[in-house]
């Protein structure tokens, strides 16, 4: 919920900072004034009134793609490292194009635009230390924060003229140092890392810091110390790289897709090269021939649509030549298949896993696989499926990562200065593991694939990549199918063991009221569940006494059943050795709470009577109060005698009362 509160502060602060430029840019042009300050200063020439319009509108929209970019990654991956100090940096770098707006309006706001610089400086540095796995310490924190504490002070003291625009150059100093740093701070890691993926990683980072970071700043700073003409737009245009580059990598899971044939590379590149020349001179053309006019937005329209062109025919070729040049996705194609057929068939799970993980490394060039399970299965894996499986806790590094960051995951994107960042990345190493797929269903995290590097430092092509994140919804499947299977056999053997419970209990109630003893019995029993703890019972005493027992032992289920049992073999011996009907409850209560020492309880009505003299003598243990009918009469009463219920009382006593029934009463 925090999340959501937070996302939507974002957007209304975003609509809010657009609705409040607007209506600066809208008032700067309806008054017809020139760009102020020491940055109008440093860059004359840029127009009066509704000519700075476009350009105003132009920064805005800058702002709006570096938040929708940063937003866009912070909503998709919210926790992920990497993708949060994109998140910041891409902030910073909006907030800093809204400020060249009040830089080039109002010289009264010098100010805030240092302040925005500072910000986006100190993000740079945070980003050297992450990407390097390291923290960012007080001491860095303080060399870095100070300096541009100190510039801003001078800025608030000198808001507008020389000195403001002595602020603006040391900004312009403090920012080439930040990112400075940034990129050194990289490639020194890179050097001494040896890794192709980390190289890979921190070049696209380094190339994207040096274009879209140093070189806007370079440009500002050269035209503010040598008058160089530079055009005012190609420091907010070329801070674009950053969310079309990086923020484009983040949202896909490969973060290092290469092509997989050389030619198909070398063509890539090409057309890459043929784009992006064209794309550069269009640029170029409009920002320095069109001006700021409305000629500018003929020429931006025409521009957008000749670069979706190219792209259109760009991707054609791409598609043209992956077809030509392999058939890698009918391959993966046919593999999916072949393992969906092992799901389905009806081996044992360690078989089917070995086949899989055999088709697996076949297709994918891979070392065998290995599954994660996050679930506790009774008696642990089976001996055969240790080999492909290795069950892990719920509160393991990898759960928690994956309950926060649910997507196919490298093994060198992860930042090691986070706690689980560093235990997930210590675990994948130790098993040397380099891509995580989890295994998550309906919003549950059920495991994850854990697949080793490719030989020979060829790296895993996006189509790879979306076959093992099929292949790990297929090992879901299998997972599940095995789970259901299991559950159903264990189902089974319970309701075969109930089965078995219920037949014997059913052994301990007579089959047929006695006859001939004096009194006509009558009852229906049907229990809730196949085995009860409700209790009846008929008992021939002797030649004139029968015993009437009825009891109800709390719970359900076998445990019921098993004092049930106990309950019927005491009373049973008690009366059959002669014993007093009081002997026979007492050691009934002895047994619950001397000898079972269980939390149960039993309430029991037994009575024996004698035809000969028609008396009946009974003992009510917590009982229902049987309802007796006299016959002939209209009135109905209940057996008065109630002692306390058994295995409630150790120490209780219970004592028989006894009554004479008539010829027609009833009973109940």
């Amino acid at each position: 919920m925090t999340r959501y509160l937070v996302n939507a502060a974002l957007l209304a602060g975003l609509a809010l900072l657009n609705v409040f430029f607007f209506m600066e840019a809208r008032e700067f042009v309806l008054h017809g004034r020139s760009f102020a300050g020491p940055a109008g200063a440093a860059f004359p020439g840029l127009g009066r009134g509704a000519e700075s319009l476009w350009f105003f509108l132009f920064l805005i929209a800058c702002a709006d793609i570096q938040f929708v970019w940063a937003f866009i990654i912070r909503v998709i991956h919210p926790y992920r490292r990497l993708a949060r100090l994109f998140v910041w940096f891409g902030f910073a770098l909006c907030l800093y194009c809204f400020s060249l707006v009040d830089l080039f309006s109002r010289a009264a706001f010098v100010p805030a635009h240092v302040l925005t610089g500072i910000l986006l400086g100190y993000a740079g540095v945070v980003i050297g230390f992450n990407l390097t796995n390291k923290k960012t310490s007080p001491a860095a924190a303080a060399v870095s924060l100070v300096p541009g504490a100190g510039i801003f002070l001078a800025s608030i003291a000198f808001p507008s003229g020389p000195g403001g625009a002595f602020a603006l150059k040391l900004l312009a100093i403090y920012l080439i140092l930040c990112s400075l740093f940034a990129i050194g701070s990289l490639a020194v890691s890179t050097m001494g890392a040896g890794n192709s993926y980390l190289l890979r990683r921190n070049v696209t980072i380094m190339a994207c810091m040096a274009f879209g970071f140093l070189a806007p700043v370079l440009f500002f700073a050269l035209r503010l110390f040598a008058g160089m003409q530079v055009p005012p737009a190609l420091g907010p245009g070329l801070m674009l790289i950053v969310p079309l580059c990086v923020g484009n990598r983040l949202l896909e899971n490969n973060f290092f897709n290469v092509a997989p044939y050389i030619g198909k590379g070398a063509v890539a590149i090409i057309l890459n090269a043929a784009i992006a020349a064209a794309g550069g001179m269009g640029l170029y053309y409009i920002l320095t021939i069109s001006a700021f006019s409305t000629e500018m937005l003929i020429d931006a329209a025409l521009f957008a649509a000749g670069m979706i062109l190219l792209l259109k025919a760009k991707f054609s070729a791409s598609d043209w030549l992956r077809d030509a040049l392999g058939t890698g996705r009918d391959r993966y194609a046919e593999s999916l298949q072949t393992i969906a057929e092992l799901v389905s068939s009806p081996a044992e799970l360690p078989a089917k896993l070995g086949k899989i993980f055999a088709e697996v490394v076949a297709v994918a060039g891979t070392p065998p696989p290995r599954l994660i399970l996050f679930e506790d299965r009774p008696g642990g894996l089976q001996a055969e499926l240790v080999r492909y499986a290795e069950p892990l806790s719920r509160e393991s590094a990898l759960f928690i990562f994956f309950s926060e960051s649910p997507a196919t995951m490298l093994c060198y994107t992860l930042i090691r200065n986070d706690s689980v960042e560093e235990s997930v990345y210590r675990f994948m190493t130790e098993r040397d593991v380099l891509i995580a797929v989890p295994l998550i269903r309906d919003g549950t995290l059920r495991g994850a694939l854990m697949v080793g590097d490719k030989a020979g430092d060829v790296f895993f092509t996006d189509e790879e990549v979306a076959y093992l994140q099929t292949v790990s919804m297929q090992l879901y499947q299998l997972i599940e199918n095995d789970r259901l299977f299991n559950d159903y056999i264990m189902q089974r053997s319970f309701e075969r063991e109930l089965d078995i419970a219920s037949s014997i209990q059913q052994r301990l109630f007579p089959e047929r009221a006695p006859e001939k003893r004096g009194l006509a019995i009558h009852y229906y029993n049907r229990p809730y569940i196949k085995v009860t703890g409700d209790y009846y019972d008929f008992i021939t005493v002797d030649r004139n006494r029968t015993a009437l027992v009825i009891a109800d032992v709390s719970g359900h289920g076998l445990s019921a059943a098993m004092i049930l049992s106990m309950t019927s073999s005491i009373i049973n011996a008690m009366l059959m050795e002669k014993k007093t009907t009081e002997k026979a409850v007492e050691e009934v209560n002895h047994f619950l709470t001397r000898r079972y020492n269980g939390v149960d309880l039993i309430t029991l009505f037994v009575g024996v009577y004698d035809k000969s003299t028609r008396e009946l003598v009974y003992i009510n243990a917590g009982h229902c109060a049987p309802v007796l009918i006299r016959s002939g009469r209209k009135e109905l009463s209940t057996l008065e005698g109630r002692s306390k219920i058994l295995g409630a009382d150790p120490e209780a006593n219970y004592s028989a009362s006894r009554f004479v029934l008539g010829r027609g009463d009833e009973l109940i």
